[in-house]
């Protein structure tokens, strides 16, 4: 889930909240590619959504439309001298009036460069791209890394040569190989390739938050949100995709100088698993989908059994596609597990496509994407606004009255 730096007390009531009803206060910020707030754009929102979608090269994108009749947005096509909007950034936050806390919590969920923006009469039609959008642009540099250069320096140091400096990588021990590695970048190949071939060589998962943060991880296998019957609004249609569904995991690592046995481990997800070899069985035969692993930074014994428990981990926990609308859960990630409380599907899913809705009263979809609708009485919408804003301006000063 995204970082909120909020205590486990706080958090929990923020998590209450979300399933009692609460204020919405979406706020929406235009910046340069540098990132420097250059104006606000909240009091002209009528829609909109975030599409988050973990098997897309470009994780989040985002879609607004904004009621502008006076052309005043600095990114409007048509408006002679302005700004071009493909040097523009938006930055979105959700906030959720906690009544506990008498304070909004704000929970960042987009933040990347503007691809398009279309007027119809008096509103803007504004899409954006995450920040995965801008390093799959020609970066024009190539470098040489050393044999044995831990992989994660090598993805920071892609990233910064790109021009990122918003990042959440950690020092992972898996080296390169015992050559170098060339790192050529140019029409053919883009620094979010590379990356991503990186993350995927250490088995993790690399990708942008809401707050525009490039974070690396391995997939998570714990629970981070419980969907309860009273948070489903539709029914839960479910698939499997038997291509995503292994039983078995062979991790193969470096051969050790002077000996000629190669390191490996192997080993079966549990026999009462409902795919597991057992149950896959045929006349006798036990039905075998391996998942190999070749990794020359696997270096011992160790290592490789290491990699093969949490492989089988990961896999003991199918990949089903869950699809149903359900009140909004902002703070997602990608990838995040969630569970399911519903009889006719699976406890837990890993969650890999969701929307988060701009506007109050509207749902948010799991497991795809639904159209957006404009807000149809703007008065009411601008009305919302002033009392959240006067909301918070209220509790501001009884916070300094406290104090006093």
């Amino acid at each position: 889930m995204i970082p909120l730096g909020l205590t486990s007390r706080e958090q929990a009531a923020f998590h209450r909240q979300l399933e009692a009803g609460y204020d919405l206060d979406v706020r929406v910020e235009l910046m340069d590619l540098e990132e420097n707030r250059l104006a606000t754009l909240t009091s002209w929102i009528m829609g909109g959504q975030v599409v988050v979608d973990a098997d897309e090269m470009t994780t989040r994108s985002c879609q607004l439309t904004l009621l502008d009749p006076e052309h005043r947005s600095g990114i409007d096509p048509s408006t002679a001298g302005a700004p071009t909007y493909l040097n523009r950034m938006i930055y979105v936050t959700y906030g959720v009036w906690v009544d506990s806390l008498e304070r909004w919590v704000r929970v960042p969920v987009f933040r990347g460069p503007i691809s398009k923006v279309d007027r119809d009469g008096d509103t803007l039609d504004i899409e954006a791209l995450g920040k995965e959008h801008l390093l799959r642009r020609e970066a024009g540099w190539s470098k040489v890394y050393p044999a044995g250069a831990l992989r994660t320096d090598v993805i920071k140091d892609i990233a910064r040569k790109s021009g990122e400096r918003r990042l959440s990588i950690p020092s992972w021990r898996q080296r390169t190989g015992k050559s170098t590695v060339m790192v050529k970048l140019g029409v053919q190949s883009h620094p979010w390739s590379w990356m991503r071939i990186a993350a995927h060589s250490m088995r993790a998962q690399i990708w942008y938050d809401g707050s525009g943060r490039l974070r690396l991880r391995k997939r998570p296998t714990r629970v981070s949100w419980h969907f309860k019957e009273h948070h489903l609004l539709s029914t839960p249609k479910v698939t499997v995709d038997d291509e995503e569904i292994f039983n078995h995991v062979w991790v193969k690592g470096a051969a050790p100088e002077g000996k000629k046995t190669v390191i490996e481990a192997r080993g079966f997800i549990a026999a009462s698993h409902r795919f597991s070899a057992q149950r896959l069985a045929r006349n006798g035969h036990y039905g075998r989908l391996t998942d190999k692993i070749e990794d020359d930074s696997i270096r011992s014994l160790h290592d490789a059994r290491v990699a093969r428990d949490r492989r089988i981990k990961e896999i003991e926990i199918v990949d089903y596609t869950v699809e149903f609308d359900c009140i909004p859960v902002p703070h997602l990630d990608p990838n995040d597990m969630a569970h399911l409380a519903w009889d006719e599907a699976p406890g837990q899913f890993r969650v890999k496509k969701f929307t988060i809705p701009l506007v109050a009263g509207e749902s948010m979809s799991m497991g795809y994407t639904k159209e957006t609708r404009h807000t149809a009485n703007m008065k009411k919408a601008h009305r919302m606004r002033a009392r959240n804003r006067a909301r918070e301006a209220a509790a501001i000063k009884k916070k300094a009255a406290k104090k006093k």
